[in-house]
């Protein structure tokens, strides 16, 4: 879950590897079906089949709703391939970013019941100490909602069997939720700044976030087995797989939440998709579909993200999108309201092509349809990916968060971009542009402590301000396991200029 050009869309066009051997188990693979595949389905079920023979996830639990309910819910493959466990639309799967979605529909619901308003400030509901400058104390919940907050991005994982590690929310908030870009300017996908929103929901709604977020909406919609509590990997939920098909082989999770954590079922995100299209709304809420609140507006090239959904828009049809990416896991929902169709897709695989296989149920529920959403994705890609120019070719200054500041310079050299650190000069791999913003990493860190590992990363999102390059630098850690991703502020000038 690092920086990326465009985070809910990415694994719609990813090139994927099988695995090194597939089990031979898979020759005759397991599934369960709690509403089956209808006759128009049998070719996107084939494909998924298929999919997981040739190693692209363990196993795919998938519902598709139209017309006010589920024509198809299933999971076919192996939560726990090893233990020759199936999966069934009752497993859980870590579901990341969908986190984000989850925790805006609770924001709204909140505001519809006067607890909150949108336009608020967060500082109206947080305390002074998790607030790092009076800056940050003015940005306001609609900007938390949309990542144009000036707050970076921040992930960590949490493992059952070592948990001094972990940060708490409140901890990760008030030492990594600074404004590194004037709130309301720019983009920034930020998991931290939807942990702020589960901190605000929880004082609005008067209780734990979970236990608000139970009350206003998983009980209503009958989420029962949505949850921040599950250790994927434990009893009850698939077992995560890296991106080689290897057994990942520990119980994690991963936050912050309210950005990411959540774990769900593909059962319960078959009723999230029936509310969010406004159909089965329980007794006691209102019937507000998302486009209603998100709008439909906008041209065939624009992307827009506000409140966990990617919006996309093509030939008079808006696909709104939410998917996840995290270590052993992927997943995506997708919405088309004004044929009131939505798919929902989780896989148990690092990388997994979640986003394909909505294409293929979308394909399948509305022929052209899936055509028409890769299109508009990649469209959509394009434009987000558009290049800019960085201005000088040589820029010196410093990457810090207060307590630490490292003396670099970054050079550029044509396509190329080279760090120096501590007297070192890395080239670096250009990922290139996100809506303005120059994506860089390296693999180096700032910190070297024992026994964390070998593999680190700097991951810079950097954009032009004048002769200056701002933005902030990712601190990756991974070793036997994935660790963490931890903020520094970076301010570089040009040296043309002094």
């Amino acid at each position: 879950m690092h920086i990326q050009r465009l985070s809910l869309v990415a694994s719609l066009l990813l090139v994927l590897t099988g695995f090194a051997s597939v089990d031979a188990q898979t020759d005759k693979l397991p599934s369960k079906a709690s509403v089956p595949a209808p006759a128009t389905f049998r070719s996107a079920r084939a494909k998924l089949e298929k999919r997981i023979v040739d190693g692209e996830s363990p196993s795919f639990a998938v519902a598709v709703v139209k017309d006010g309910k589920v024509v198809w819910e299933e999971a076919v493959g192996w939560a726990d391939r090893e233990a020759g466990e199936s999966a069934s639309p009752d497993t859980s799967y870590a579901v990341a970013s969908i986190s984000k979605s989850i925790t805006a529909t609770l924001i709204d619901a909140l505001a519809e019941k006067s607890r909150l308003k949108t336009g608020d400030r967060m500082s109206q509901y947080l305390s002074g100490d998790l607030l790092s400058s009076r800056e940050a104390g003015e940005v306001t919940l609609a900007q938390l909602l949309g990542h144009t907050a000036g707050i970076p991005h921040f992930f960590q994982y949490e493992f059952s069997d070592d948990p001094a590690s972990f940060y708490t929310r409140g901890a990760a908030v008030g030492r990594y939720g600074f404004i590194v870009s004037r709130p309301g300017s720019r983009y920034l996908y930020s998991n931290l700044g939807y942990s702020i929103l589960a901190e605000v929901a929880a004082k609005a709604g008067k209780g734990e976030f979970e236990s608000v977020m139970r009350r206003e909406i998983l009980r209503p919609l009958e989420m029962d087995r949505t949850t921040l509590a599950a250790w994927m990997g434990g009893k009850g939920s698939a077992r995560g797989y890296g991106g080689d098909g290897s057994l990942l082989g520990f119980e994690f999770r991963l936050a912050p939440d309210g950005g990411a954590g959540f774990s769900s079922t593909v059962r319960d995100l078959a009723r999230y998709s029936l509310f969010h299209l406004g159909a089965k709304v329980p007794k006691g809420m209102r019937n507000v579909p998302i486009v209603s609140i998100l709008g439909n507006d906008g041209d065939e090239e624009q992307f827009r993200y506000d409140r966990g959904w990617g919006i996309v828009r093509s030939e008079g049809r808006t696909f709104l999108i939410s998917d996840g990416q995290m270590s052993g896991s992927s997943s995506g929902i997708v919405l088309v309201p004004e044929l009131g169709v939505g798919v929902v897709v989780l896989s148990n695989r690092t990388g997994g092509p979640a986003l394909e296989v909505a294409s293929d149920l979308l394909e399948a529920a509305v022929p052209g349809l899936g055509k028409q959403f890769a299109e508009a994705v990649e469209r959509a890609e394009a434009a987000v990916g558009k290049a800019s120019k960085v201005p000088y070719s040589d820029y010196s200054g410093a990457i810090g968060n207060g307590e630490a500041v490292v003396d670099v310079r970054i050079r550029f050299e044509k396509d190329k971009a080279f760090l120096t650190i501590r007297g070192e000069e890395i080239e670096m791999r250009n990922s290139g542009w996100d809506r303005g913003s120059l994506q860089l990493s390296a693999p180096v860190g700032l910190e070297k402590k024992p026994g964390e590992g070998e593999f680190r990363r700097l991951a810079f999102l950097l954009w032009p301000d004048g002769d200056k390059l701002e933005g902030f630098v990712l601190d990756e850690l991974y070793n036997n396991r994935p660790r963490r991703g931890i903020p520094y502020k970076v301010s570089l000038k040009s040296t043309a200029s002094r």
